[in-house]
């Protein structure tokens, strides 16, 4: 992109295979590079649908859709007034193609339908191929049942995240609900931030001290110490090496119910992926709901506490 401070009368710019550009602000830079004065200006995407989680999708998609039946499968079509939007696929090049791909095209289209409508008809997914966790369905908090709460901490990149967990141990389930999910909060707006979500007032206006556990991130031992001296019963994760394959195998075990407005844990768990398909090794995204719902089961599993 500095190469291109240089260049004068730039009218078009095209990005190839754009599923693979996911940084918006890099293509943000070259885009306001296209500005020359009476021509036409164009910026041409070529692109193989991805998540609904690129920022190609929510800039220009999201309340600028419209969807068509492509061979009986439904295809997501952008209306955005700025954007003329060309959808292809293998069947307006058909009379080209060969008798074994086309045989090929049929058995996936048989045998893996979701593959079909995405990698083949161009389908955009809402979740990431390779996603971890299938096991989850919206669903009320069972508020009947002891629970928890977990805890990850970030800042300017990452956010800190508040969730409360409980188990449903005969019927095998997870509850999960979302309560933080901020960026660039300082250590003492994350602590009056909990003290909203975790605490009541009293007649007077004071607060009245909650005595549930947090299990937070263990990698932030000067931060836990000052929630702790804030009030807050806080404890850190305990995450031994292995602990984060061993987590998921564990929340695998289980139907995980979130919360229906915990719309950042759903994203999540949409989009929380292996590596590939022979790794098992998470990617190191999607995490911030998932890793405090780890510690936090975790914990429950252990059996140390008495939440009577």
């Amino acid at each position: 992109t500095a190469n291109l401070k240089s260049i004068q009368g730039v009218t078009t710019f095209v990005v190839d295979e754009g599923e693979e550009m996911t940084d918006e602000d890099a293509f943000d830079k070259i885009d306001l590079s296209v500005r020359q004065k009476g021509a036409q200006n164009r910026v041409v995407i070529v692109l193989n649908p991805t998540t609904q989680e690129h920022w190609i999708w929510k800039r220009w998609f999201v309340g600028h859709t419209k969807y068509i039946k492509i061979d009986g499968e439904k295809v997501a079509i952008c209306t955005h007034p700025e954007v003329e939007h060309i959808h292809v696929t293998y069947l307006d090049n058909i009379r080209n193609l060969s008798e074994s791909f086309l045989k090929r095209i049929a058995w996936i289209k048989k045998n893996h339908k979701e593959k079909y409508r995405h990698i083949i008809l161009g389908g955009w997914m809402k979740k990431a191929e390779g996603v971890i966790f299938e096991n989850w369905e919206e669903g009320k908090f069972d508020e009947s049942l002891p629970h928890i709460w977990g805890q990850d901490f970030g800042y300017s990149v990452d956010p800190d995240t508040l969730i409360k967990v409980a188990i449903d141990e005969a019927r095998k389930r997870i509850y999960v609900k979302e309560y933080m999910y901020q960026n660039g909060q300082s250590t003492s707006r994350l602590i009056e931030h909990m003290k909203e979500i975790m605490w009541d007032k009293d007649e007077e206006g004071k607060w009245v001290v909650s005595d549930d556990l947090i299990v937070s991130d263990c990698s932030e031992d000067r931060l836990i110490d000052d929630i702790r001296e804030a009030g807050f019963n806080v404890i850190p994760a305990y995450k031994p090496a292995g602990s984060v394959r061993a987590g998921i195998k564990k929340l695998l075990n289980y139907t995980i119910v979130v919360d229906p407005d915990s719309e950042n844990a759903k994203t999540e768990l949409d989009n929380y992926a292996w590596h590939d398909k022979k790794s098992e090794t998470p990617i190191d995204k999607y995490n911030h709901i998932i890793d405090p719902l780890r510690y936090a089961v975790d914990y429950l599993c252990q059996g140390e506490a008495d939440f009577g």
